[in-house]
């Protein structure tokens, strides 16, 4: 969908888009395609995907913030894991006639985009000419938002908006014929809903029990059963690792390390919406270097920062410590939370892992802040750290892998038990 045919003439992709072009694309796109009786499946059928990797291979090959090995080799595995989570996006669980809330992501082995590693994500697929009941119970998350995908006006709800029973019970509705109560429209191109629980405690934590059904009831048919639609597939899923998670990813990554290096941006996203806050840095670092973060403490129900690859995807954080949020971090005696990302232990038991990568993304949240204030950063020798940090908490060998056998724990309960 984005080759070149025989004219001459650019196709655009539909995953070219200004925005983060959402995986809930792809069903979308897949949805709209016209039926085909005359499609025969062969070793052709496969051509389109391989094109789209090739052509993926090359911009990973080409792409200057990835030159150190690792890097590179972490660009080349992530390709593989968009596939894997392109194909999730595109034919699991894809259909909006029988929808099914899907299983929490697990971030730490596959994500696009950058997710929070404090969050359980679930996505369900919607249409917007059809009307649907959502209901369960609500867990106890710091911050949860159900937010209508590619909808326009954004949609976004919470649960100060739900009618809670006493056990945090709720109801509500989407689309079809307006209802007097807990009813909310499916604006004109909604293709799903995805519902957002961040955690600050992970052993604690306790995900929401969620349902979804299409109330114009009917029986989905098989799409696998159709050879035009699994041939479109293969073209699809290629067209959005191509540009929705490699060529999109690369001019962020290249506009952002042109303006901060070393450092965050000294404004804050997302302010006048429902969802958390955000910010951004870039770390740029040696072996014997570390990026010396200095955090006020923002005063927030909810905050978390993680380390992501220059491709903005979540570095593994359940055997790593590579990110740390209000609960997991230590605040020096001012108040002030002082974190250091290195490649190499610093002994401070606030530290973000770069893992060996050289360069990276810093991602911050705030949810509900009375401080929201983006926080600073110096490039510092780890050799100087002793002094920069007197007053910091210190870190034994011991007491790091007690810290690596709680998150451990803690993702394993919030994303499989």
């Amino acid at each position: 969908m984005s080759e070149e045919p025989a004219d001459g003439a650019a196709v655009t992709s539909p995953f070219a888009t200004k925005g983060p072009p959402s995986s809930a694309l792809i069903e979308k796109v897949l949805r709209a395609l016209p039926a085909d009786p005359d499609v025969r499946l062969d070793e052709h059928t496969v051509e389109p995907l391989c094109r789209r990797l090739r052509e993926s291979a090359r911009l990973l090959a080409d792409f200057s913030l990835t030159d150190h090995p690792a890097d590179r080799a972490e660009s080349f595995r992530y390709l593989l894991k968009m596939v894997t989570y392109a194909v999730d996006a595109g034919l699991l669980n894809s259909d909006p006639l029988e929808p099914m809330f899907s299983a929490p992501y697990r971030l730490h082995f596959l994500d696009w985009g950058g997710a929070s590693p404090d969050g359980v994500y679930r996505r369900a697929v919607l249409r917007d000419d059809l009307a649907y009941r959502v209901y369960g119970r609500i867990g106890n998350a710091d911050y949860l938002s159900m937010d209508l995908r590619q909808s326009s006006p954004q949609v976004t709800i919470t649960p100060d908006q739900l009618a809670l029973d006493a056990e945090g019970n709720f109801e509500l509705f989407l689309g079809g014929a307006p209802r007097d109560e807990q009813w909310w429209p499916l604006h004109p191109g909604t293709v799903g809903i995805v519902v957002r629980e961040f955690f600050g405690d992970w052993i604690a934590a306790q995900r929401s029990h969620l349902r979804v059904e299409c109330l114009d009831g009917a029986t989905a048919p098989r799409p696998e059963y159709r050879a035009d639609r699994v041939a479109a597939e293969y073209d699809v899923i290629g067209d959005w690792v191509l540009e929705g998670a490699v060529r999109y990813w690369i001019k962020v990554s290249e506009a952002l390390t042109a303006s901060i290096r070393n450092s965050f941006r000294t404004d804050l996203h997302r302010t006048e919406t429902k969802l958390p806050v955000l910010t951004f840095g870039w770390f740029d670092l040696e072996p014997d270097e570390g990026l010396l973060i200095e955090l006020p403490d923002p005063d927030a129900p909810f905050w978390g920062m993680h380390l992501t690859t220059a491709y903005w995807s979540t570095i593994d954080y359940a055997n790593r410590l590579t990110t740390c949020n209000l609960a997991q971090a230590t605040p020096d005696p001012d108040g002030i939370f002082r974190i250091v990302v290195s490649a190499r232990d610093p002994g401070v038991y606030n530290w973000l892992d770069t893992t060996g990568l050289h360069e990276g993304l810093i991602i911050l949240r705030f949810c509900g802040a009375r401080s929201p204030v983006p926080p600073t950063a110096s490039l510092v020798k780890l050799a100087e750290l002793g002094e920069r940090l007197p007053d910091a908490r210190r870190c034994r060998p011991d007491e790091r892998r007690a810290q690596i056998a709680e998150r451990r724990e803690g993702v394993s309960h919030m994303v499989c038990d």
